[in-house]
């Protein structure tokens, strides 16, 4: 269906964007307050039976609410415990500040390069820096898995943006 001046829209109407659709297929949430001591026992619950555990606090987050690689894995030898973050696991150098896409694209530099030549900084159309993220590190966590295949152990992984 195509409608002026607004393109191509697959299905019917909705509210919720295409991307986050196609992102989010056949994905199932539960929404945890994990400051909640009931709701942390469950998402302790959920990471003793997972494969892959992927969580994008600031450092030492996960580990302050109890759900560290280290606390996990008590209970799950075999759990693929992936990070990702804007700067970096190490403190300093900004391991603090929150990441995410627009900021990395104006500290990356990939704003001044697009965009036209005599206007401000653009952020590029989709979320590019998201992505390629989260690109590097699920093949970390496939390699992680193929790893615990021979071993039989999980692994601690990570990456920044």
């Amino acid at each position: 269906m195509t409608t002026p001046g607004v393109g191509v829209r697959p299905g019917p109407r909705t509210a919720t964007a295409t991307y986050y659709l196609t992102a989010n297929r056949n994905k199932r949430s539960v929404a945890l307050d994990l400051t909640d001591p009931a709701d942390l026992e469950r998402a302790v619950a959920l990471a003793s039976r997972a494969d892959v555990l992927v969580e994008n606090f600031r450092p030492g987050v996960a580990d302050r609410l109890g759900l560290g690689y280290e606390r996990l894995r008590t209970d799950n030898p075999g759990l693929v415990y992936a990070s990702v973050t804007g700067f970096g696991s190490r403190r300093g150098a900004g391991a603090d500040l929150g990441g995410y896409d627009f900021l990395m694209q104006a500290v990356g530099g990939l704003m001044s390069i697009t965009g036209w030549p005599d206007g401000e900084p653009t952020k590029v159309g989709v979320a590019v820096v998201d992505v390629l993220a989260s690109l590097n590190l699920q093949v970390g966590i496939l390699a992680a898995l193929q790893a615990r295949e021979r071993t039989g152990e999980g692994q601690r992984g990570s990456r920044s943006a």
